[in-house]
């Protein structure tokens, strides 16, 4: 399709070449013939009075002749009819410049202008003859002999002469003719080629247009038909929110359809639970991304939907516009959500499970840590637990674990986790609860599965530990703390509840404090020097190089990593500001990274 174009652009690029210097071929061709034409014209006339001057001359002398006087004027006269005379005769056989007449003559007219030369050169000399005789003051009896010669040489010069204007003549309409074929050979030529390029170029490439355009509005109908078909909302609306076109899945969100869509906007029409989307048309508008953002939506049925949000400039008839894309994922969401909590949960139980715990247990420790937060663990095993499986079987074991499960669920606040992490032992984890509330708790718990009694196994009880987290605490450390208080628990008689004792000696901790008067206002700045103490904090308490290089080494990699990020991002602000000594501030900062190396 490419190669059949630029063949055809260079067939009409050739056409329209020839056509363009044919047509200007022609034009110089024209104003040829006309120059020519019009010498031939001037050539006729000179030639004309040729007869006209030789008549003048012997009407002169006749006329002097036969009065018989003359004034001084008349021989001027008679002068001047001589040297006009005698000019035109050797312009025509000469040429004239001046004159406009041509240099050339064709052979017959050079014979005819042979033919008359003697006749020619005697009336000239009698003229001659007889303007001296006059200017001598001789009476005109005395050029009796020279008028004769003139009437007798004049005859036969007319006779000539009017050949020779025939002959200019015949050239002139040869020439006539010849312009006449060679325009119509032009024009025919031009015609020709004009037929040949319409054939060959012109039809082609309207034929082409024709199959091109057809095919843009099948493929642009295409395109819309797509569009209008997508599983994902899509929106075009101006840059204030005014729609101009929605497809299908987009009308199940305003609930109005293609026809009325003009006169809605996606911002009031789309009922939008958690997204200020006006806020983001104007990030938008100032060229940032705005793409795959998670939010919620309310259709025209009340249904929430889970939706990735993606929004782009764009252009429609010139003006700016924005394409809004809806993908619901509201399907994969809650599939996500039942496969991370088959991941997360304990089969039998229905609790999270050990997993689970390992991927909050670090941020809920980092969460406590930074707002200074207390938290707490029971943990829980129930007792003789070996003799139910004995008797009765694992299927009844299952069946009191699942019934124990139920029990510490109902006595547990909806903020605290529950975990089953082996075997009959349970673990629960209380953010912002001190060790006294947590001792209640398990208390609560502790006293309700000693009430209880399973339809089988009948009365079974549990032993208790219970610890609250110290500063700088690792989860390691907390939990052989509660598996401690758990131990003396069960040697304490079993069915108690056991605090951990001396919950912070033993170890030390390093406690990095951030002061409020080190803040700079800069409220990320601030963040993140906040984050650097927390993390220096979790370092010193949480590794030793000895026990456990790898992990020291991964605290390590992550400190620097997040001196990078802070150098980063306080070099940008400082030069936006236009800090003054930002040189300087930077150098510390390669410095400091160089000996972290």
């Amino acid at each position: 399709m490419k190669k059949r174009y630029s063949r055809l652009i260079r067939r009409l690029v050739l056409a329209a070449g020839i056509l363009t210097i044919l047509l200007i071929g022609m034009q110089v061709m024209t104003q040829v013939q006309l120059n020519q034409m019009t010498g031939m014209a001037k050539v006729i006339n000179v030639a004309g009075r040729q007869r006209m001057l030789s008549q003048k001359l012997t009407k002169e002398l006749l006329k002097l002749r036969l009065n018989n006087q003359f004034e001084e004027y008349d021989i001027d006269m008679i002068d001047n009819v001589i040297y006009e005379f005698e000019g035109a005769h050797y312009s025509l056989l000469l040429g004239n410049k001046l004159r406009g007449i041509p240099e050339k003559n064709n052979k017959e007219i050079l014979q005819k202008y042979q033919e008359i030369k003697p006749y020619f050169l005697e009336i000239i000399d009698s003229a001659e003859a007889a303007a001296n005789e006059l200017k001598l003051g001789h009476e005109t009896d005395h050029w009796e002999p020279m008028l004769e010669e003139i009437l007798k040489n004049e005859k036969q010069y007319l006779k000539i002469m009017d050949e020779i204007v025939l002959l200019y003549e015949k050239d002139t309409s040869d020439m006539l003719h010849i312009s006449t074929v060679s325009h119509m050979a032009m024009n025919l030529l031009i015609l020709l080629l004009s037929v040949l390029a319409f054939w060959r170029i012109v039809y082609p490439v309207s034929i082409e247009l024709k199959h091109g355009l057809n095919q843009q509005y099948e493929n642009a109908q295409n395109i819309r038909k797509m569009f209008y078909n997508l599983k994902a909302g899509v929106f075009l609306v101006r840059q204030d929110g005014m729609v101009l076109f929605q497809n299908k899945e987009a009308q199940k969100l305003t609930g109005v359809n293609e026809e009325e869509a003009h006169d809605i906007s996606v911002i009031q029409h789309v009922k939008w639970m958690d997204l200020n989307i006006v806020r983001l048309f104007d990030e938008v508008k100032q060229g940032k991304v705005v793409e795959d953002i998670e939010t919620v939506v309310e259709d025209m049925d009340g249904v929430n939907r889970t939706v990735m949000l993606t929004i782009a400039s764009t252009t429609h008839q010139k003006e700016e516009a924005l394409m809004l894309s809806l993908f619901d994922v509201t399907t994969q969401k809650r599939a996500e959500e039942e496969l991370t909590g088959k991941v997360n949960r304990d089969e039998l139980t229905g609790l999270f499970n050990r997993h689970f715990l390992d991927l909050i247990m670090q941020e809920e420790i980092e969460r406590a840590e930074r707002y200074e937060i207390p938290l707490s663990t029971i943990l829980l095993d129930l007792d003789h637990f070996k003799r139910v499986n004995d008797r009765w079987g694992h299927p009844v074991g299952d069946s009191v674990l699942v019934f124990t499960a139920e029990v510490i669920q109902r006595f547990s606040r909806i903020s605290d986790y529950v975990f089953r992490i082996g075997g009959e032992e349970f673990l629960i984890l209380m953010p912002h609860t001190n060790i006294n509330g947590a001792v209640t708790a398990a208390e609560k718990i502790r006293k309700e599965i000693e009430d209880s009694i399973h339809a089988i196994a009948g009365k079974f009880t549990a032993s208790f530990g219970v610890a609250e987290r110290c500063p700088g605490e690792t989860f390691r450390m907390l939990y052989k703390r509660v598996d401690d208080a758990l131990y003396e628990a069960k040697n304490s008689g079993r069915n108690c509840v056991v605090k951990s004792s001396n919950p912070c000696n033993g170890y030390a901790t390093i406690g990095l404090k951030w002061k409020k008067s080190w803040e700079c206002g800069e409220i990320r700045i601030d963040e993140q020097h906040r984050e650097l103490f927390r993390l220096s904090g979790n370092f010193a308490n949480n590794t030793t190089f000895h026990e456990d290089r790898d992990k020291a080494v991964a605290y390590l990699e992550q400190i620097i990593q997040h001196v990078i990020d802070h150098f980063e991002y306080e070099e940008s602000a400082l030069s936006k500001i236009g800090y003054q000594d930002l040189n300087r501030h930077k150098k510390i900062h390669g410095e400091s990274l160089k000996k972290s190396e």
